[in-house]
């Protein structure tokens, strides 16, 4: 330390140079760093005593805790203690170890020099402190993983155990009988703590709660789209048949189980990928799963979802705990989708709401309603693990005979290892295979492409070759008729100059002559149609006044049909009760339209009455029919409002008392919601 004394006055220039903290300031007592503007001189005498014990620091071993060294168990939940490398210790070693190589030879005043090496040797020792706690968070994330899939594995054991004991249906009976009490919980009387509820509150409205304000977003439909077709045949759960017997396989792979699924899908996926106009891939699946349900292995339901992963989509587990058995098959899904490593079989879509996590689902009926917000999204079932073997059916569309159709079979090999060596061979042998079939068939296309698309193919160039020969044809006599184009233009001058005069004294004659046939008609014509006119005028002025007079008679019989049958109806319901009255009230109703029959027919005499005087379209005639029209109008509108309101107060009569039928006898129900939980981590 020959040059403690000009590092420790170069280190204060810059501390004292310096607008902001630097980390130099490690040299100064706390309570003189918030002072250096005021000091003036260089606190030598201070200064030397921190240098001194960042030296004591350097000379000390260095932490040999599980973090620092990098021996964290692999069974450990929790990051170790007892390290004693913290921010501080560090950048005391950095200060010490720069004191240590100062040379004032080398070392330019005012430049600020110290304060880099310091800061950029402080930065790179916490980032190597960083990654070794990054390190050792891996391992504890590790062993919790290990753990979660060890309580997964018992409560599945638990689980399957009680759905043999049960059946089937009487388990998916009580899971979602449970389902609902959970949700509904608090709804139904349940007395949480108030610090629960706040909780709840506070999450509620934080970023990660509103995610459950709406429906799960749905995927992208072309990430999900069917694009298998129904198998031909074969044999499903339980040894149930399910059509024609199963081809023999054109090529059979063997491989680990955990790589049958995703062999499957990535054969399925060169297919689609190389298809082209009419030219198209029609593929069909079967798969049957093995599960270890003594091991706590199960084939959990999933719905696909919009995800941030490389593919895309994200998974959601079904929280009705269905679940497959060995031997059961999946027949016919619609697809096989690859997402963060695993393989889901498609096997449709259903409406599924988004499940609160604990403890806040119980709070679900208060935040949500009692049906929470939906969205239709792909369910299938995740066959990463269980996949034992996958039959694929494959046909081109030049090749749509079935004994053409290329059958290729994907099971799990017997002692776990692949049948061609490796996987690289594997999928190079399967590539090949579909690429012979996929070459034979697109040989076929383009044959008959060529054989039915040539009519047209011929038409196109005869109508090429004609038009090519008109085009010629046009230009050929433009170019011939260019030197004798003006000579043309000039005759058909002379030729409109000389006939233009001729015509101008013809036609002024015709229209002159023209006219005064056309005023003479017209005069005849008026003439008579006043003087029909007229008559139907009186024939038709009587014919109205007869009309008033029934209207008139009419809407009093009508009136007093109403009033009457009113006063049956309201007397029926006073005296008789609800229930009898709605008999009566269906004989009301009768009476009521045989009156108002009645009462229509001398309308219609009117209509009658109207049409003989209306042939003869005169104004007058017109003008009487008119306000008669309106008249009978009024009436029926008066009428048509009395009718409705009554037929009105039947339909309400009617409709409440089916619903209070339907309400009494009728079991009470509630709607079944279909939840869907976020994976927070993978599970057997």
């Amino acid at each position: 330390m020959a040059y403690t004394e000009a590092f420790l006055r170069n280190a204060w220039d810059e501390i004292a140079a310096a607008r902001g903290p630097v980390p130099m300031a490690i040299l100064l007592p706390k309570e003189l760093r918030t002072q250096i503007a005021t000091l003036g001189e260089c606190p030598l005498q201070y200064m030397s005593g921190r240098l001194l014990d960042c030296e004591d620091v350097l000379a000390e071993p260095v932490c040999s805790c599980a973090i620092c060294s990098g021996a964290v168990p692999r069974d450990a939940v929790s990051l170790p203690g007892g390290c004693s490398e913290g921010r501080h210790r560090l950048l005391m070693r950095v200060v010490a170890g720069v004191a240590s190589e100062f040379d004032p030879e080398l070392y330019t005043p005012g430049a600020g020099e110290l304060s880099g090496i310091v800061s950029a040797r402080f930065a790179a020792a916490r980032q190597r402190r960083k990654e070794q706690r990054a390190s050792a968070r891996r391992v504890v994330r590790a062993a919790w993983h290990v753990r979660h899939l060890e309580a997964s594995k018992k409560r599945t054991v638990r689980v399957e155990t009680l759905r043999t004991s049960m059946g089937d249906t009487a388990f998916l009976e009580m899971v979602q009988e449970q389902l609902d009490r959970r949700r509904d919980k608090v709804a139904a009387g349940a007395v949480p703590a108030a610090s629960l509820w706040q909780q709840t509150q506070r999450w509620w409205l934080s970023r990660e709660g509103r995610r459950y304000h709406v429906g799960p977003t749905p995927p992208e439909p072309r990430l999900v789209a069917p694009v298998l077709r129904r198998a031909l045949g074969g044999v499903g759960a339980g040894g149930t048949r399910l059509g024609a017997p199963l081809l023999p396989p054109t090529a059979v792979f063997r491989m680990p189980a955990r790589a049958v699924a995703g062999f499957a899908a990535g054969a399925i996926d060169w297919n689609l990928a190389r298809q082209r106009g009419l030219h198209r891939c029609h593929c069909s699946a079967r798969l049957w799963v093995k599960v270890d349900a003594d091991a706590g292995q199960r084939v959990p339901r999933v719905h696909v979802a919009e995800g941030h992963s490389e593919s895309g989509l994200d998974m959601l587990d079904a929280a009705a705990m269905e679940n497959l058995r060995t031997g059961d098959t999946v027949e016919s899904p619609l697809r096989l989708v690859s997402l963060a490593g695993r393989v889901v079989a498609l096997t449709g879509q259903e409406s599924v709401a988004l499940a609160l996590p604990r403890p806040y689902d119980q709070f679900d009926t208060l935040l949500r309603g009692a049906s929470p917000p939906t969205s239709v999204l792909p369910v299938g079932w995740d066959v990463t693990d269980v996949a034992e073997r996958v039959v694929l059916f494959i046909r081109w569309t030049a090749t749509p005979m079935a004994s053409e159709t290329l059958t290729l079979e994907i099971c799990a090999s017997e002692d776990g290892a692949w049948a061609d060596g490796n996987e690289l061979a594997a999928t190079a042998r399967l590539h090949e295979e579909l690429a012979r079939y996929h070459a034979t068939s697109a040989e076929r296309m383009g044959a008959l492409e060529t054989i039915l698309l040539w009519p047209f193919r011929t038409s196109l160039r005869c109508v090429a070759s004609v038009t090519r020969f008109v085009r010629r044809s046009y230009a050929a006599f433009a170019d011939a008729a260019a030197p004798i184009a003006p000579f043309i233009r000039r005759c058909l001058e002379v030729l409109r100059a000389t006939l233009a005069p001729a015509a101008a004294r013809v036609a002024e004659p015709a229209l002159q002559w023209a006219t005064q046939i056309v005023e003479r008609i017209a005069g005849v014509v008026s003439r008579g149609l006043r003087i029909m006119g007229d008559a139907a005028a009186r024939d038709l002025r009587a014919a109205c006044s007869f009309a008033e007079d029934a209207v008139r008679v009419s809407v009093q019989h009508a009136r007093a049909a109403l009033v009457a049958v009113r006063g049956r109806l309201v007397d029926v319901f006073v005296e008789v009760g609800t229930w009898r009255s709605a008999r009566i009230a269906a004989q009301a109703g009768r009476g009521l339209l045989e009156a108002l029959r009645r009462g229509s027919l001398p309308l219609c005499d009117l209509a009658d009455t109207a049409g003989d005087a209306l042939r003869m379209r005169s104004r007058s005639a017109l003008t009487a029919a008119m306000r008669a029209a309106r008249h009978a109008l009024d009436v029926g509108e008066w009428a048509a409002r009395k009718v409705a309101s009554k037929l009105r107060f039947a339909a309400d009569f009617w409709v409440a008392t089916w619903a209070a039928l339907r309400t009494a006898l009728a079991p009470e129900q509630t709607p079944v919601v279909r939840l869907a939980r976020v994976r927070r981590h993978h599970e057997h």
